[in-house]
Formats: structure tokens, C-alpha cells, sequence
């Protein structure tokens, strides 16, 4: 008995002590987890109820030392460890107290607590306010998301064994763990340098979180590790730039939480070079993982991505290329797929000079070899290419100059589309264009695109545009109705969704796009109204197809009794002419390896190049041609083998 009361003496007297007076911060993890202590003593007190008049002083005291300990809390430095960590997480009075009695249940300060009932009883709550506390360890509850604490599965919630996470204890353990003082540096530039190891290991998250099922329990072990570095390097970064407010980058990312500033992260780390900027992890999938501690976060962190997000609302980062007015719809698939960067405002406050890494994979962005003076077409579609062409070269006067950007709701780039049947001509008038304007070509079509694996069409799409642009190469689509077709006929979700990216994608790009395709087709509403220029190509008519045989026939070429008037009377595309011309040089040098090219020649080629026009005729299979017939007068002359 005499034990006992001096027990309760011992208590009453520490507990007078701490509510005495002005509040006053703690100093440390050891003074808070002690003020638990004195808290859990008086808790204790209190369910013995043996002596009303000392349960009674016990009561007084416990309400004055719970309110202390939050305004203790409240007032105390970020440096504390479990002050950070409570501040950081945002969480309530009971979620603040619960998890402290859990800490210092776990280190052995207060007597072990092992299940909810228990908690329940430590934290003296009855009645509704033991629902509270069962609330707070609810599937969704905040300290079961963050990874706190963990629950075993039993029948008897009250039942349930709690485990502290060792994640939130190996900090509290570790000599260090009160105070972090960032780097010890002097400048912006060194800070920069310093955040690669923060860099791989948001990379290796993302990697590790990349998956699912079987794959993702047999990665998780490594997902708490990284976890924990990743906190820790981030702290520093955030610790570090406490101590320079000067820096430029604090007015980039003061403000932000430590996800947000990861994504940052990623971002420089990219413009650095640290990484192909082709990689995935560039994407908003990518980012979102690096933001993300464990798999059920992901779809929470690509929200930071959004367009009303404080990253893009402030001005930080951006879809590459894009702008933050867009009209385009940024559902959860198309912003997965969407690739992002800084804005050239923030590269311009970081002093960051882009380095780009060698791509993995070989470009397909090539020279454009074709000119305009080597095209023949009618006046309407050489009128229609001429305007296109002043159209691209002078879309600065006419948006910025004139002030027709402020009317149009698109980007700046400039669309045209090119439709007409094959060998008209359009491939070799989209590569003059980019010649005209001095710029590369690259030439896409449907099957470099398409993927069965959900989410990879989004992401060649994504790609393509983005060598374009970087490359700022002119693009041609060839094929394009098999990709930019109206949504509405659209049977499938990712179908709809492709379009989406297309059209983002299309909107974003500021150069020149050229669709092209070989028949009438309906394209969705949206990308009508973004072509600038439509340009038919029609079969040629007789006077285009003597000019393609002048155009084409080299001086050089030996020929004989050659009639180019009876040539242009056939009617040929400048495709179909180009095989004639090749066909017939075939011919006369499997009779003769120095020629020359004769008419019968020509006639012979015109006639496989016509007899096979599958798309009039019928003719032979698609893309093969018929063998002539012995008796053909063309095979007669050649040599016998």
C-alpha cells in the first residue's frame, strides 16, 4: 500500500511540475515520449477507482497534462523527429496521442500495449470516444495508410494486435533522428549536384512499385527500405533549403509537401541528364510512383499532375511541350501516359542548362532530300502547299504580330491534311515542305505506333511527338485515319482514350504536323477544327503528267526513240511513273548492262505497273506483281539463263 502511494505521490508531483506555469516547448523525442509517460501514470490512476478522492486528483490532472502535452506540441521545433513526423502526416489530437502511446508502448517507456481494447483503455476513453479511437485504425484511416501501425486479421476487432511500423521507429532509434541539419553548402549549384542520390532511389521506388499481383509481394520488402532513404534525403533537401532562403529555388518550391517536391526532383534530374529522357519514369505514371510510398497511393499522386494542380497552377512544371490552358479533357488515362518537364521559367531560376542522354533506341528523324522545285502538281494543290508553307514560316506574325493568339483557343502548331489516293504525291510534298523550311522530317504510320499492352500506344504517341519536337523536325503521319478517327465510333475504352492523347498531343505541338491518308474518311470534330491547311491530291492530269516525266527522267540516262508526249498520255500517278521509270532501267540493263532505255522499254513497264492496279482492275495479290507471259514480246528479248 505504502508502494502504491508513493507511486501516485511520484506521479502527482512530475504531473503538477509539467502543467505548471507558461506552456514550454520540448526539446527533444525524450521530453515528449516522458510527457507520455506522466500522461499514461495519471490514465492508469484513473482506472483504479479504489480512493475517489485521489481518482478524482488523477482526473484533474490528466485533463491539464492531455492539454499541455497538445500545446507542447503545437509549439515546439520541426527538428524533433516525432514533431516532423506528426506535422508532416497532419494528424488530429487523437490520431497525435495514439500514435505517441504506441512509440512509447513499443521502446518500453509505458507498459506494453498490444491490441485495440488495450489502447482504448491506455488512452481512457469510453463510450463514443472509444469509437473514435477505433476509427483512427479503420482500413482508410490515416495511421493505416501511412504505414504506422499494422493490424493482424482477427474476428474481434477489439482483439486485433497492433504493431508499431519500423519504419516510424527506426528514425526515433537512430542517433540523429531529432535533428537533421541539411547539407553543410554554400551554394544553389552544390545542392543541384547533391540530389542525385535522392534522384535514383524516387527511381527505384517507381521501379519497385511497377507492378502487380505476384511480382509486387515479391518486391515489397524492398519497398519500406527505400521508403525510409527517400524520407530521409528529402528531409535534407527540405532542411537545407531552410537555411538559404536567398536561393532562386525557393521561390519554386517553398510551400510545397514532400511529394510535390520529389516530383521536382525527378524533373531536374531529368533536364540533368541523369536519365534517358525517353524513360517512363518521365511520364505521369512514372511520376506518380516516385510520389508515392505504396501501390494504393499512385491514382492519389497523379492527381499533383493535374491541370489545377499547385505544380502546373504555379507555373512549375508542364506536359512537355504544352500549355496550361489546354482544352483538351485530361482523364486518369491520358495524364499516365503524358509526359512532363519544368517550364522554361523554372529552368531559367535554376540556371539549369538541359543535357540531353543518347537514346536507347536509334531516330528515326531524317534529312528531307525532296524540294518543292522537284514537285509537279496542279495550280490548286501547288497554291494550297505555298500557303501552307508561308503558314508555317510566319505562324509568330500571325498569332503574336497580328493578335490572332489571343482569338484561337489551340496551340500554335500548324496541322494540315493531305488525302488523296496513293502515289499522288503526298509523302514527297511533305518532305519538301520540311526542305523549304530547313528542318527534318519524321515519318510515323499506324503499325510503329499501335501496341496490344494497355497503356503502350499512349506512350509511343507521346514519344513520337516528343522527338519531333526535340529533334523540331516537321511531322508526317501517314495513315492517319487509322489513329485519328472519330470517337464516337469508337467500341473500346482505350480507343477513345488514344484519341484523347492524340488530339493533347497534336495541341501541345508547336511545329508542323502533316496527316495523311488515301481515301474519304470522318475524322473527330476536335482535330477538324485543328487543321489549318487540307490539301487533296487528285490524280494527275495530262499536263502534271508530262511535267512529272520531265522532272523525273535524268539527262543522264540513256535513252532511245523516246516519246515523252505518248508517256504522259498513260494515266499514271507520279508514284505509278516513278515504278515505270525504275522498271523500265530494270529492263534494259537485264538486256544490256549499258542500255540503252527504249520505248518498248517504258511500254513494257507501264503495262506490269497497269495490268496489277489492283486498286481498278483486280489484278494479281496486293503488292506482288503478275508474271508476264512467255510470248511476251518484252520476255522474248531477254537472255537465257
Amino acid at each position: 500500500m505504502k508502494r502504491r502511494e508513493s507511486r501516485d505521490n511520484q506521479i502527482f508531483a512530475e504531473a503538477a511540475k509539467f502543467v505548471a506555469g507558461r506552456v514550454r516547448d520540448f526539446k527533444d523525442d525524450g521530453a515528449i515520449l516522458d510527457a507520455v509517460r506522466i500522461l499514461s501514470g495519471l490514465r492508469s490512476r484513473i482506472s483504479d477507482d479504489e480512493d475517489a478522492a485521489t481518482t478524482e486528483q488523477a482526473r484533474r490532472l490528466e485533463r491539464r497534462a492531455a492539454r499541455r502535452m497538445r500545446e507542447a506540441l503545437a509549439k515546439s521545433s520541426a527538428d524533433i523527429y516525432l514533431v516532423q513526423t506528426i506535422r508532416r502526416l497532419g494528424l488530429n489530437d487523437t490520431e497525435q496521442e495514439l500514435i505517441l502511446f504506441l512509440v512509447a508502448s513499443a521502446i518500453g517507456i509505458i507498459p506494453r500495449i498490444q491490441q485495440i481494447a488495450n489502447i482504448q483503455e491506455a488512452m481512457n476513453r469510453s463510450g463514443r470516444d472509444r469509437l473514435i479511437v477505433a476509427r483512427a485504425f479503420a482500413e482508410h484511416a490515416k495511421l493505416m495508410t501511412e504505414g504506422l501501425v499494422t493490424l493482424d486479421d482477427e474476428e474481434d476487432f477489439a482483439e486485433s494486435n497492433i504493431t508499431v511500423s519500423h519504419e516510424l521507429l527506426a528514425p526515433l532509434l537512430s542517433h540523429d533522428a531529432s535533428v537533421d541539419k541539411g547539407w553543410e553548402i554554400k551554394t544553389q549549384e552544390e545542392l543541384l549536384a547533391r540530389i542525385y542520390p535522392l534522384f535514383t532511389e524516387l527511381n527505384d521506388r517507381a521501379q519497385l512499385l511497377d507492378g502487380q499481383g505476384f511480382r509486387f509481394h515479391m518486391m515489397s520488402g524492398l519497398v519500406t527500405p527505400t521508403n525510409r532513404k527517400i524520407e530521409r534525403l528529402t528531409k535534407r533537401v527540405a532542411r537545407t533549403l531552410e537555411f538559404h532562403p536567398e536561393w532562386p529555388i525557393n521561390q519554386i518550391v517553398g510551400g510545397l509537401n514532400w511529394s510535390e517536391l520529389d516530383i521536382v526532383v525527378v524533373l531536374i534530374g531529368k533536364d540533368l541528364g541523369y536519365l534517358d529522357a525517353s524513360d517512363d519514369l518521365f511520364c505521369g505514371e512514372g511520376l506518380a510512383r516516385c510520389a508515392s510510398s505504396q501501390i494504393p497511393k499512385i491514382a492519389e499522386s497523379l492527381g499533383l499532375l493535374r491541370r489545377e494542380s499547385t505544380l502546373r497552377q504555379n507555373g512549375i512544371i508542364r506536359i512537355c511541350g504544352g500549355y496550361g490552358d489546354s482544352q483538351v479533357v485530361e482523364d486518369e488515362g491520358t495524364l499516365r501516359s503524358c509526359e512532363f518537364e519544368l517550364t522554361p521559367e523554372t529552368r531559367e531560376k535554376l540556371d539549369i542548362k538541359r543535357q540531353q542522354r543518347v537514346r536507347r533506341t536509334r531516330s528515326r528523324v531524317r534529312g528531307a532530300v525532296v524540294t518543292m522545285a522537284d514537285l509537279a502538281h496542279t495550280a490548286s494543290v501547288r497554291f494550297s502547299l505555298e500557303m501552307l508553307l508561308a503558314n508555317a514560316r510566319n505562324v509568330g506574325v500571325m498569332l503574336d504580330d497580328w493578335g490572332l493568339g489571343a482569338k484561337i483557343a489551340y496551340g500554335r502548331g500548324v496541322t494540315a491534311l493531305f488525302s488523296g489516293p496513293p502515289g499522288t504525291g503526298k509523302t514527297a510534298s511533305a518532305e519538301a515542305i520540311a526542305h523549304a523550311m530547313g528542318k527534318p522530317i519524321r515519318a510515323i504510320d499506324y503499325a510503329e505506333i499501335q501496341n496490344s499492352f494497355v497503356g503502350e500506344t499512349e506512350k509511343n504517341i507521346v514519344r513520337v511527338f516528343r522527338e519531333a519536337r526535340e529533334s523540331e523536325a516537321v511531322l508526317f503521319w501517314d495513315e492517319a485515319d487509322a489513329m485519328f478517327f472519330n470517337r464516337d465510333s469508337a467500341y473500346r475504352n482505350w480507343e477513345v482514350r488514344e484519341v484523347n492523347v492524340l488530339l493533347q498531343e497534336l495541341e501541345r505541338f508547336d511545329g508542323v504536323c502533316i496527316l495523311s491518308t488515301n481515301r474519304k474518311v470522318t475524322l473527330d470534330p476536335a482535330l477538324e477544327r485543328r487543321i489549318a491547311v487540307k490539301v487533296e491530291f487528285e490524280r494527275p492530269d495530262l499536263n502534271t503528267r508530262r511535267d512529272i516525266w520531265h522532272r523525273m527522267v535524268p539527262d543522264t540516262m540513256p535513252l532511245l526513240d523516246f516519246d515523252i508526249e505518248k508517256l504522259a498520255a498513260y494515266d499514271l500517278t507520279g508514284g505509278e511513273i516513278k515504278n515505270v521509270l525504275l522498271n523500265a532501267a530494270r529492263i534494259s540493263l537485264s538486256r544490256d548492262s549499258k542500255g540503252p532505255v527504249t520505248m518498248a522499254d517504258f511500254e513494257r513497264a507501264i503495262a506490269m505497273e497497269t495490268t496489277n492496279r489492283w486498286s481498278r482492275q483486280g489484278g494479281g495479290p496486293i503488292g506482288f506483281q503478275r508474271a508476264p507471259g512467255l510470248n511476251d514480246p518484252a520476255v522474248s528479248k531477254l537472255p537465257k539463263i
